[in-house]
């Protein structure tokens, strides 16, 4: 079992958990969820197992003109990583987190989706673009 502890100090989120986000520079990373953790419609929670270890963290906004809960970031150590079990107690956690409100759907951007459809995760319907600003429009 695991437990998901809401934060407010970014930096007690070990280095080597936001290391292994893809695209990440850990200090930028720091500064820029220190400010948006201020808003209280972010959720950035550490994972602890039985013991009170940090094993991981989540990043998760309220996207109150949509309805739902859009999950942005979650890094959690390796030996937890595969198996499920912890993304399914972060769901239930959600679902606790959200009861009595409107929300009823949680969005999460992966390049993995094999794996979350595995776990009852279904296609969404909106479809997530990207756009490298570094290029010229007429780049191809």
């Amino acid at each position: 079992m695991f437990i998901f502890r809401r934060i407010f100090d970014v930096k007690l989120i070990p280095a080597y958990l936001v290391d292994q986000v893809p695209d990440t520079e850990t200090q930028t990373f720091y500064s820029s969820l220190a400010s948006l953790n201020r808003m209280p419609t972010n959720f950035v929670e550490v994972v602890q197992d039985d013991s009170f270890n940090i094993i991981g963290f989540c990043w998760a906004v309220l996207e109150p003109t949509s309805l739902e809960m859009h999950v942005n970031t979650v890094s959690l150590l390796r030996e937890y990583q595969g198996d499920g079990v912890a993304l399914k107690e972060y769901i239930e956690h959600l679902r606790k987190l959200t009861s009595g409100t409107k929300i009823k759907r949680v969005t999460w951007a992966t390049d993995r989706p094999a794996f979350y459809e595995k776990l009852g995760f279904k296609r969404s319907k909106q479809i997530f673009l990207e756009y490298d600003l570094t290029s010229g429009v007429n780049d191809g």
